[in-house]
């Protein structure tokens, strides 16, 4: 039970830094700061006094005088045998050997300044490209300045679909490799409260995304030669690369009792995407597909809040904010043999684009008002009001291109939105706790939008291919309610009772006043009126049957329906008549075990089930489109034994399985989760003495899939060791 412990000491100093970030960004200084922080510690170790004589527990914690610095080194590897790539998408780490700062906390005063504090936090571990290094200086109550840097890999897997009559599995245009997306930003922020005048801090940060992600927009195949059928099996990844550039000023005030509050924010940011795809891998026809997707845009905002208690039992609050978003567009989408080359005529066979250019712009404006009002001490009512205005339009053109041979065709487009909204939201929230060993809770939200999309024009029809250009003109209103309550109840010392459930009903209808599709395919021209239903019951039951015993069960019921009136269509026979498209219900049941049957052994154990389907009137039509499942259930176990003053062991088991995966390929692309997967971990902790403490942690990972017929299953094994200096 040292996690416990070591939380206890650290959080009740109230300086210890949640860090858990791993990476080398700067690994010539991360190794020259290991070498220097060892060096300290084993220095400090030499004089092993701390006070007073102390028991063997105080001691091996620390006593009352805890050490305010610490570093943590560790080392390990991870070794995934199977699949590599979903290994490390999974559980997140790099597999190989890793080795560096786990964890660093320094903190001191500065002699060339009175009443000043230099506290450094941080972490690096080579190999997984995770760090985050802050800096910050801080005069309480007068200025502070902190910079930050971080960055962390996540890691995905480049698999697409798998055929199962042919036992053939596809791949994106890296194959088996782990795809790897880094992400991260450096940042600076300050702050100066003079005496008299408004508190001021200033930030400016750079964040930044870039590398390849996996996708599910698979492209097309013949996954069985001989006969014509199409499936959407081929795997694809999208190329990110993104940087964001923001700016913050803001200022704090108390006047007339009032706490008042302004900022300006601006922003921009440099997005470059793409979306790289094969189509008919392997086949005489293989050709690719590159969409270039880049984004510049300049965002500025402005906001002002205020607070105050009017009287004793009134207390309000309001702000707004008025925003504005410049954007500026350009694309593709080309195919050819390759990715990133130039369009070429007559090279593939697909509908594209190039030189596609746009702008768009967006204004918003937003006031929000919330009242507290106390009439009596056991009642609190909360009325609050919410008024937003949005505006935004843009324009693009290109030219489109059907790539044939050997007479390909290309065709300029063009094409225009604009869209105007008016949304209001109302809430009022009531509580009570004038009933002994009772509180009852409950809200209501309304709120309404009118609006209206207008659309004309956009990619071209060439050869009698593709969507014709549109003249789209739709009023659209909405109407959404929200109403919720919820009672705890407390009959026993060791026993609570907690109920709640509410009731949404979401309501959208459209109107066009022109529409140049004949059957109304430009959404949302092809239905009139869309209703969302969900109504949501649960409990929880806390049971202490014994002092070192306590039970938490849960349950929970939603029931969801979507009801659609489609535009009527005497041509293809539509009527205009609602029908229920959607009908989804979900079971959820939860159970928490905590029991601690001797002062050194806790053990706790939690179990969940959930049992969700989502039905369709496509799903029952046709084998093409399954109901969506969502069944599943999961188990952890945590013991942790304390073997003696000095040496904990910590053991953790978690279990998932899903048998969600439906085999109809004869018919469709096979979706549905089918997987299993386990873990097992074991932590060893053994403290040396007050400063110096080292741990071992072996982790054992079992990941096995049906839906990839077994190509994403993957074993690892976890070994790390940690070692932590105090001093």
């Amino acid at each position: 039970m040292n996690v416990s412990r070591e939380k206890v000491i650290k959080n009740g100093k109230g300086r210890k830094m949640a860090l858990s970030v791993r990476g080398v960004l700067f690994p010539r200084i991360c190794e020259s700061v290991c070498i220097l922080l060892a060096l300290m510690g084993v220095s400090a170790m030499a004089e092993d006094t701390n006070g007073p004589p102390m028991s063997a527990q105080d001691f091996f914690e620390g006593g009352t005088n805890t050490y305010n610095n610490w570093v943590e080194f560790s080392a390990g590897g991870f070794l995934p045998s199977g699949n590599r790539a979903q290994a490390q998408a999974v559980q997140n780490w790099n597999s190989g050997g890793f080795g560096g700062i786990q964890d660093l906390h320094l903190q001191d005063n500065v002699t060339l300044f009175t009443n000043t504090t230099v506290t450094l936090d941080g972490h690096s571990i080579y190999d997984q490209h995770n760090y985050d290094v802050n800096l910050r200086l801080e005069h309480p109550e007068k200025w502070f300045m902190q910079v930050h840097a971080n960055n962390f890999r996540t890691w995905s897997d480049g698999i697409g679909g798998f055929y199962p009559p042919t036992g053939m599995q596809y791949y994106g245009p890296k194959g088996s490799t782990p795809l790897a997306l880094d992400q991260g930003e450096y940042s600076f922020l300050g702050g100066v409260t003079p005496d008299g005048l408004p508190s001021i801090t200033f930030g400016y940060t750079h964040s930044y995304r870039y590398g390849n992600e996996n996708s599910t927009i698979w492209g097309p195949t013949h996954p069985n030669p001989p006969s014509a059928t199409v499936q959407g099996l081929a795997g694809s990844l999208y190329n990110i690369d993104e940087r964001v550039d923001a700016f913050d000023l803001n200022a704090k005030k108390t006047l007339w009792d009032t706490d008042l509050a302004a900022g300006l924010h601006y922003e921009h940011g440099d997005l470059n995407d793409g979306l790289a795809t094969t189509f008919y891998p392997g086949e005489p026809a293989e050709y690719d597909r590159t969409i270039t997707d880049k984004n510049t845009y300049n965002l500025f905002s402005a906001t002002a809040t205020g607070e105050k208690w009017i009287k004793q039992h009134v207390f309000v609050s309001a702000g707004g904010m008025v925003a504005n978003l410049d954007n500026h567009f350009s694309g593709s989408q080309i195919y050819g043999n390759g990715f990133g080359v130039p369009y070429i005529p007559g090279m593939g066979a697909g509908l594209g684009y190039y030189n596609m250019i746009g702008d768009s712009h967006l204004q918003e404006y937003v006031m929000d008002l919330n009242v507290l009002t106390l009439p009596i001490s056991t009642l609190a009512v909360i009325p609050g009001l919410r008024a937003e205005k949005e505006s935004w339009n843009g324009n693009s053109t290109g030219t489109g291109t059907l790539p044939t041979f050997p007479s390909p065709s290309e065709q300029p487009f063009s094409g225009q939105s604009s869209r105007d909204v008016v949304d209001v939201c109302e809430s009022l929230d009531v509580r009570y706790t004038g009933f002994t060993n009772w509180v009852l809770s409950a809200g209501s939200q309304w709120e309404e939008s009118d609006g209206n999309l207008n659309q004309f024009g956009g990619l071209s029809q060439i050869d009698g291919i593709g969507v014709p250009p549109v003249t789209n003109y739709v009023n659209d209103t909405s109407l959404l309610q929200k109403y919720s309550a919820g009672a705890s109840w407390y009959p026993l010392r060791q026993l609570a009772f907690d109920f709640g459930g509410y009731y949404k009903y979401d309501s959208y209808n459209y109107s066009a006043s022109a529409d140049s599709t004949p059957d109304g395919d430009t959404y949302p021209g092809y239905f009139t009126v869309q209703d969302f239903r969900t109504s949501d019951g649960n409990c929880r039951v806390t049971l202490h049957v014994l002092q070192s015993l306590s039970l938490i069960s849960r349950y929970e019921y939603q029931l969801s329906f979507i009801d659609t009136t489609p535009s009527p269509d005497p041509a293809l026979g539509i009527s205009g008549t609602g029908m229920q498209t959607s009908r989804m219900h979900s079971h959820v049941i939860g159970q928490n075990i905590s029991w601690i049957p001797w002062s050194r052994l806790s053990l706790e154990a939690g179990f969940s089930y959930v049992l969700s389907t989502t039905r369709t009137p496509a799903s029952e039509a046709t084998a093409a489109i399954l109901n969506a499942e969502n069944n599943y259930w999961t188990l952890n176990f945590s013991p942790s034994l304390v073997l003696d003053d000095k040496t904990d062991l910590n053991v953790g088991y978690f279990y998932y399985q899903a048998n969600d995966y439906q085999n109809n390929s004869t018919a469709g692309v096979p979706l549905g989760a089918g997987s299993r997967e386990q873990a097992v971990t074991a932590t060893l902790t053994r403290r040396i003495n007050a400063r110096l403490r080292v741990s071992l942690k072996y982790g054992y990972y079992d990941y096995k899939d049906a839906l990839t017929g077994g190509n994403s299953d993957f074993h690892a094994n976890l070994v790390m060791a940690t070692m932590q200096l105090r001093f």
